[in-house]
């Protein structure tokens, strides 16, 4: 097993880029009403309604610690990676916790650090663990189905065909340079693809965040987190387009850069996420360490620009999830105790386009 750089943990947030400032005429899936609908709004209220708000009603056994990952079944149940407490749970819509899944261990069905999660079109949970490097999969229900070896990565996506993707920080900082590797429903390797221009390697140190999304067609949309460009692929990894924009609070973290540049380190715009949601847009979420601020940014499927520097509200963080349209985001609260000197529970909240 190879030796792996710890990845530098930055909470990322934000925004989305396109190649050209300026809107083009492009050919878009996207009802021309709608993309004007959009183009017209500028600040998060504008653009969104919160639809839901579930809170997490767990017991003293599964108390959370944190939120890393929350992936939606299709019944709209759903589980959460708390890494903070080394658990995987499975609640219902309503909140109600249903089961812990697996455990802390490196046997089967067990896990160390779960990166991320992913639901694939089986409605089988796919558990990505960084520190053993491989994909555990269970079934709706949390029992244990088999696991596969894979590459080191922090961010996994279902395909149409039962297998995944795997996001590989680490490789965009080596001479290899592809950040996206194929597996089939059996856990095969089929095919890496997506690499970036040397200048993004930052010295061999890999920088968290980025993100995959896929749109009904099963186009795939790809982020690195130290470059505010989207990448547009076939599910298969062929190349289609590459779009975005220069936006005005944007700052690429420039090389050369080491752990102990913490100017550099706070003061860039990391591309932390990427989403797709109805009717056709691409939302792109950016942040900046110091001060901590997100923001979020607009396109279509095809990659015209549509509206951008949106900022997030305090206390909203995008926990890469989406379920009937909707958008959803954890509440970060700072620490407090209730009345009964216990943590409040977490709450997610669903927030949908006004469109």
């Amino acid at each position: 097993m190879r030796c792996r750089i710890p990845v530098i943990s930055l909470v990322l947030a934000g925004v989305l880029l396109c190649s050209c400032s300026k809107r083009t005429a492009h050919k878009s899936s996207l009802p021309k009403e709608k993309a004007e609908a959009i183009a017209l709004k500028h600040s998060f209220d504008d653009l969104f309604e919160r639809v839901e708000t579930i809170e997490l009603k767990t017991d003293s056994a599964h108390t959370i610690a944190d939120v890393n990952s929350v992936r939606f079944f299709p019944n709209g149940d759903f589980a959460i990676a708390d890494n903070a407490a080394r658990q995987l749970l499975l609640f219902k819509h309503s909140g109600e916790l249903i089961k812990k899944v697996g455990r802390s261990g490196k046997g089967p069905g067990e896990y160390v650090r779960i990166s991320d999660l992913a639901i694939n079109a089986r409605a089988e949970l796919l558990v990505l663990d960084n520190s053993l490097m491989r994909v555990t999969k269970f079934d709706s229900t949390g029992r244990y189905v088999e696991s596969y070896t894979v590459v080191y990565g922090s961010i996994l996506h279902p395909t149409s065909d039962g297998g995944f993707y795997i996001y590989d920080v680490v490789s965009a900082s080596s001479s290899e340079g592809n950040l996206i590797h194929k597996y089939d429903r059996k856990g095969r390797e089929e095919k890496r693809f997506c690499s970036v221009p040397p200048r993004l390697k930052v010295n061999r140190i890999p920088i968290a965040g980025g993100g995959l999304a896929s749109n009904p067609d099963r186009e795939l949309f790809v982020v690195h987190a130290s470059e505010y460009k989207i990448r547009k692929f076939t599910e298969r990894g062929d190349s289609i387009a590459a779009f975005g924009r220069d936006a005005p609070f944007y700052t690429p973290l420039e090389p050369p850069v080491s752990l102990s540049d913490t100017g550099k380190l706070n003061s860039f715009t990391a591309v932390s996420g990427i989403f797709a949601l109805p009717p056709g847009v691409i939302v792109v979420v950016l942040q900046r360490t110091k001060p901590l601020t997100r923001w979020l940014e607009i396109y279509d499927f095809e990659g015209n620009f549509l509206t951008g520097s949106v900022e997030v509200p305090k206390g909203l963080v995008a926990i890469k999830a989406v379920h009937n349209d909707a958008l959803y985001f954890k509440e970060s609260l700072p620490f407090q105790l209730n009345a009964q000197r216990e943590l409040p529970n977490v709450r997610l909240l669903g927030y949908r386009l006004r469109i």
